[in-house]
């Protein structure tokens, strides 16, 4: 267009590219066309900023939205990282407003993975090859008070280290594309690719404190796709491609979270864990749709946790629930709750239940009483004080071999058509059931392969015993000890 022409120029929006002259540097768009190319860097001024798809793309070095400042991305706009260390710091609004054949891409410089020929795949900055890796740019770093609003967004080849705000002189770097303190972030249509290196700690999204909101969203490749911790955090729809963590792709720590519709390929474990989660004054679900892993969980007096038919709970080692709430657990013959060890062939801890009042049917427990810390004395895969607690249809089997399976102590404790023991009998010496004081039922229940069935200490608990007779007793050393106990016989009860 000819510049004699006033209706064809515009004004400059903001720096532009770095260009060389013959003989100096120029500040300006050499060989550029005068749209595009705007350098994101320092503060933002406006109240409100809008990127444009007509702008595009945009060139990040470091640029900060401030609190009371809004920027608007729409949809269509790419935004190319110039350096490894660039970065988006938000303290205000974000709202990244793409749509379905228009997505927002946040991206590294040397990205040329669009669709057309335009000028979004011209390479930006200085790079040794053509080919974009994982951390050629930081990412972007939402601290307390901000909100962010993603929508058909896509964030690629993030992931360089960097330090925490606040983090001490000594403290690790990390890697996350982005890292949301404090802050309320919603994404929605979104996808997350290539955005932690092979074999390196780093996570896509990262939320600490934070109300962390996922849904409709695919992520492709690396170690963690989500790490929260202590955040209110909600997952949907969303599905998981090659994540090569041990432990899976999801880590949410503290806060039980919401999750439903997730789907899994290529990934070690295909599931989410749950890092110590503290269950206070709530009623949770374990869904039968989720493969859920797990380090330790506890629950205080007034939560309820209840547990669908056919769910699988995976137990990593030494892992412990302590519940002084209640926990429904009520499988069904076809649909079994399982707890089971992870990795396979290790062991985990023991539920404790201290003034609880439980039930459990169709539930099955494989492992367990691996507890450190614990006499071996005190310890079990089930340990129960103070509470009242009914297992129905259930078995113990398979469980670290000493000490006991099963330990009751002041409590009521109902076990009704079970097994108890291993397949075939330990070199140590382990009891079934262990108890000291309460009140003992046990109906139908299969001993096998102990040293002792069931063991009574100190303060000798009320024991009722009915339809067990010596078939019920399989390679046991001692049915009961003491041989004295006092117990009240039921119906098919006689030995």
């Amino acid at each position: 267009q000819s510049g004699n022409n006033g209706s064809n120029w515009q004004t400059n929006q903001g720096e532009r590219q770095i260009g060389t002259g013959e003989r100096a540097t120029i500040y300006g768009s050499p060989k550029q066309p005068n749209f595009g190319f705007i350098v994101l860097k320092n503060t933002q001024i406006d109240t409100e900023r809008t990127l444009t798809k007509q702008n595009s793309p945009y060139i990040l070095l470091s640029y900060t939205v401030p609190v009371g400042k809004t920027l608007n991305i729409e949809a269509g706009t790419v935004v190319k990282s110039l350096l490894n260390a660039s970065d988006l710091d938000v303290s205000g609004v974000l709202n990244v407003i793409g749509v379905e054949n228009e997505p927002v891409v946040f991206t590294s410089g040397r990205d040329h993975g669009f669709a057309d020929n335009s000028f979004d795949n011209e390479k930006i900055g200085t790079w040794s090859s053509d080919d974009p890796v994982a951390v050629d740019w930081q990412g972007i770093y939402f601290h307390p008070g901000a909100k962010a609003n993603f929508n058909y967004a896509q964030i690629r080849y993030a992931g360089r280290h960097f330090k925490p705000f606040g983090a001490g002189w000594f403290a690790s770097p990390v890697r996350q594309a982005i890292r949301a303190e404090g802050s309320e972030i919603a994404i929605n249509n979104s996808k997350f690719a290539f955005n932690s290196p092979r074999g390196q700690a780093a996570s896509s999204v990262f939320g600490k404190d934070s109300t962390i909101n996922i849904s409709n969203t695919t992520f492709e490749q690396g170690d963690l796709a989500i790490e929260t911790s202590n955040s209110t955090t909600t997952l949907s729809n969303l599905s998981f491609n090659d994540f090569n963590n041990a432990n899976g792709p999801l880590r949410i720590k503290g806060i039980f979270p919401e999750i439903s519709g997730l789907s899994f390929s290529s990934t070690t474990f295909a599931g989410v864990l749950l890092d110590a989660p503290i269950i206070v004054g709530k009623d949770i679900v374990f869904k039968k749709e989720n493969n859920y892993l797990i380090n330790y969980l506890s629950a205080d007096p007034s939560s309820i946790i209840t547990i669908e038919p056919g769910t699988i709970i995976n137990m990593m080692t030494s892992a412990v629930w302590e519940i002084s709430g209640t926990l429904n657990a009520n499988g069904s013959m076809e649909e079994k709750i399982i707890f089971r060890p992870y990795p396979e062939n290790t062991k985990w801890g023991h539920i404790l239940f201290e003034k609880s009042t439980s039930t459990l049917r169709f539930v099955d427990f494989a492992g367990g009483n691996f507890n450190q810390g614990i006499p071996v004395r005190d310890g079990g895969v089930i340990i129960a004080k103070d509470s009242s607690v009914i297992f129905e249809n259930c078995s113990f089997l398979e469980a670290n071999p000493e000490g006991n399976l099963i330990h009751s102590k002041n409590s009521n404790l109902t076990l009704i058509n079970g097994i108890i023991g291993y397949v075939s009998k330990p070199n140590s010496s382990v009891y079934g059931i262990k108890a000291e004081g309460g009140i003992l039922d046990i109906d139908n229940i299969f001993v096998e392969n102990l040293t002792i069935g069931i063991y009574g200490i100190n303060t000798l608990p009320i024991f009722n015993m009915k339809n067990m007779t010596e078939n019920n007793f399989i390679n046991v050393d001692k049915a009961w000890f003491p041989i004295e106990w006092p117990m009240s016989l039921g119906a098919g009860g006689v030995l």
